[in-house]
C-alpha cells in the first residue's frame, strides 16, 4: 500500500502511515488476488529501521509484510491477519491497539512472525483467536491486555513463547504471568517501573551485542537482558540488580543519597565497590 520492494531494500526514521492494499485490481477486492503490506511490503532481504507504521490496513499484514523491523512502532493498523505484521522478522518494536478485523481473522499485533524483545498490547482480534499473536515464535517479548473472541487466547494463539511475559502462564523456559508494572499503561508509556519483574529476566542472544533498545539505550545494560522494547536503564548508570541487592529503588531515585550516612553517595559506593 506504501512501499513495496521486490529485493534489498531499507528504510529508516520514516512514518509510513493511512495506505491500504486492498488487492484484487485496484480498490476491488477478489479472494484470489489478496492485497499485502498496508504500510509496506519486502519479498526479501529488506530492513526497517526506527520507522512507525499507523493507519495502514490490508489484507495480510496491516502494518508491513516480510523484510525485517528493528526498532519500529506498529500502531493502529489492521488488517484480516497479522493487523501490525505478517510473515517478518521483528527487534525492539511496540505493537499498539492494532486489530485483525473480520469474523475468523487472526493476529491482532502479529501473525506468523518471530518476535524478539517486542512489546504487543492493546491489540485486538474480536471475532477469533490471538488478538496478540498468532502462529508467532517470540523471545523476551511482553504480550498482554490484548483481547480476542476467545477471552483465554486473548494474548497468543498457536505460537511459542520463550523467556516472556504473557497469560496465561506460557509452557516453555523462563516464561512468566505477572504484571510488567508498565509505567502508564493508560497513558501509553509502556517502559517498566524499577520493580518490575521483566528487569534482568530475558535471555542474551548474539545480536545484542552493540545493539540498542527502542529508546537507543543499550540493549544490554546490566549482565541480562530485559524482556521488552525498552530496557530498564539507570540514571546514573548503577545496574538495577546492584540496587536491588542493597534494598534500594532501582529507577534512580536514590542514586544520589547517602544511604548508610558514611559521607558517601550510592553511585559512588558502587563505582569504589563497597558496601
Amino acid at each position: 500500500g506504501g512501499v513495496f520492494g521486490a529485493g534489498i531494500l531499507s528504510l529508516d526514521d520514516c512514518v509510513i502511515e493511512g495506505n491500504s492494499a486492498p488487492g484484487g485490481n485496484g480498490n476491488q477486492y477478489t479472494a484470489s488476488v489478496p492485497g499485502f503490506g498496508g504500510g509496506a511490503m519486502l519479498q526479501s532481504g529488506g530492513v526497517w529501521r526506527q520507522c512507525t507504521f499507523t493507519n495502514n490496513s490490508a489484507i495480510y499484514g496491516g502494518g508491513i509484510c516480510g523484510g525485517i523491523a528493528s526498532n519500529c512502532a506498529m500502531n493502529c493498523n489492521s488488517s484480516q491477519n497479522g493487523g501490525g505484521a505478517c510473515s517478518s522478522l521483528l527487534y525492539n518494536c511496540v505493537f499498539i491497539d492494532n486489530s485483525a478485523d473480520g469474523e475468523g481473522k487472526r493476529g491482532g499485533g502479529a501473525y506468523q512472525s518471530t518476535l524478539y524483545n517486542c512489546t504487543v498490547t492493546r491489540n485486538t482480534a474480536d471475532w477469533a483467536t490471538g488478538g496478540g499473536v498468532y502462529g508467532c515464535t517470540l523471545w523476551n517479548c511482553i504480550v498482554v491486555a490484548n483481547t480476542c473472541f476467545s477471552p483465554q487466547d486473548g494474548n497468543y494463539y498457536n505460537s511459542t513463547l520463550n523467556y516472556s511475559c504473557s497469560s496465561p502462564l506460557p509452557a516453555g523456559d523462563g516464561n512468566m504471568d505477572a504484571d510488567p508494572q508498565f509505567v502508564d499503561a493508560v497513558a501509553g508509556d509502556f517502559h517498566l517501573l524499577g520493580g518490575s519483574p521483566c528487569i534482568n529476566t530475558g535471555t542474551n542472544q548474539d545480536w545484542m551485542v552493540g545493539a540498542a533498545d527502542l529508546d537507543g539505550n543499550p540493549r544490554l545494560f546490566v549482565t541480562r537482558v530485559d524482556m521488552g522494547a525498552y530496557e530498564f536503564f539507570v540514571p546514573a548508570g548503577i545496574p538495577a540488580d546492584w540496587q536491588g541487592r542493597f534494598g534500594l529503588p532501582t529507577n534512580g531515585s536514590m542514586d544520589y543519597w547517602d544511604s548508610d550516612l558514611d559521607g558517601w553517595l550510592n553511585w559512588e559506593e558502587y563505582q569504589a565497590d563497597t558496601n
